[in-house]
């Protein structure tokens, strides 16, 4: 069935205030929504981020009297935001089948992301089947395809894998179509951990993909390190990378500016030799090679 839904524009300040007013008038719900389009960055230390601008929005049944809203509105909130006041019809739809419309397959190296509504092609091609979900990672953002496109280049096979911070799984999945023989995924967040296993799941990987939150992470030492996050943790995890890969392994990091550069190989020639570097829209990739303890 169609639902009325009715926004409005306020500053973040307000945005109690319009709630609780959606939800007097008779709101199922009230979802917030940026209105300006931002990447989320890390915050500078002691700066908490706020929206500046963002839109509410209240969901009510097809049959309530819109005049009767809008004047309880007009009437409830400032001239300023009740003037933003606008009201239209959302139809019902399938909403698993329509967070997939307008996806298509994307292409790294030998490896192949397709989503679930889509016949991938029968051939040697490796491929992993990956829909949007609540966790972060399905190959459009720089960070992500460059992580990506160098495990589409290396040679995989029978290697031992973590990867940290692993949002959907979908860097865990690409090393084990690729050939790795076990990747362990690595996030503080349990949504995450359930996108990967469910991710695993479909893909025919869960006897090859374990998970875990961090603090049950041992350190017996694999052969490859992934880490997608951001420039802090990188910096910070240095030492602990240092410890979970085996001597001349490798540590591939992305989630980092290109401002940030500096400071992270910093951070980790102590330890490892800088072997490759890749940059898109301002985000770096960075490949390590651990050294030997003689060099």
């Amino acid at each position: 069935m169609p639902w009325t839904q009715v926004t409005l524009n306020c500053n973040e300040a307000d945005a109690d205030r319009v709630s609780a007013a959606l939800t007097l008038c008779g709101a199922l719900s009230v979802t917030y929504q940026n209105t300006r389009s931002s990447d989320v960055l890390e915050p500078k230390p002691d700066d908490t981020p706020l929206w500046s601008s963002l839109s509410v929005t209240g969901l009510f049944d097809a049959a309530v009297d819109r005049d009767d809203v809008q004047n309880a509105l007009t009437h409830e909130l400032p001239d300023a935001i009740a003037s933003s006041l606008s009201i239209s019809t959302l139809r019902d739809r399938v909403w698993e089948r329509a967070c997939l419309e307008g996806l298509e397959p994307m292409r790294f190296g030998r490896l192949w992301v397709y989503p679930s509504n889509q016949t991938p092609p029968e051939g040697d091609e490796s491929v992993i089947v990956l829909d949007p979900g609540l966790a972060f990672g399905t190959g459009t953002h720089p960070t992500t395809a460059q992580c990506l496109e160098w495990l589409g280049e290396q040679p995989l096979v029978g290697l031992r894998v973590i990867d940290y911070g692993c949002g959907s799984g979908i860097l865990a999945l690409a090393a084990v179509c690729l050939g790795a023989a076990s990747v362990i995924a690595v996030d503080y967040d349990p949504q995450a951990l359930i996108a990967t296993r469910e991710n695993a799941k479909v893909n025919g990987f869960s006897d090859r993909i374990t998970t875990c939150l961090p603090e049950q992470l041992d350190n017996a030492p694999v052969d490859l390190v992934l880490a997608n996050i951001l420039a802090g943790p990188l910096q910070e995890l240095a030492p602990r990378f240092n410890k979970l890969v085996n001597t001349n392994g490798t540590v591939v990091i992305s989630g980092l500016l290109a401002e940030a550069m500096n400071k992270t190989c910093a951070c980790y020639q102590e330890f490892f030799t800088l072997t490759d570097t890749r940059s898109r829209d301002d985000w770096m990739c960075l490949s390590f090679q651990k050294r030997t303890t003689t060099e």
